[in-house]
């Protein structure tokens, strides 16, 4: 098992985990929430008992990136980004 997963993936496992998000029930609230994040104490808060769909490395990735005082806003961004795109996805009347 590997013990961690390579940043340059992060942006990957964003979009796997924004996808995930957009499926669970409250995504709409939950998504919400994730927007109005302002610091990433307050990012990590929302996230910490979401189900990202990836394994725990991956899971460490995400969380590390959204914890760090540097990456969090693009972490948040790319995040919010998937999630909402998936969203739409979801619920297109030509889907």
């Amino acid at each position: 098992m590997q013990e961690k997963v390579d940043d340059r993936y992060l942006h990957a496992l964003l979009g796997t985990a924004g996808k995930s998000i957009a499926a669970l029930p409250g995504a709409k609230r939950l998504l919400a929430r994730i927007k109005v994040a302002d610091s990433p104490e307050d990012l990590a808060y929302v996230l910490q008992s979401v189900d990202f769909g990836v394994d725990e490395a991956a899971r460490r990735t995400i969380w590390e990136a959204a914890t760090d005082q540097e990456r969090w806003r693009e972490t948040h961004a790319a995040l919010v980004r998937s999630a909402e795109q998936s969203l739409i996805d979801r619920f297109s009347s030509s889907s």
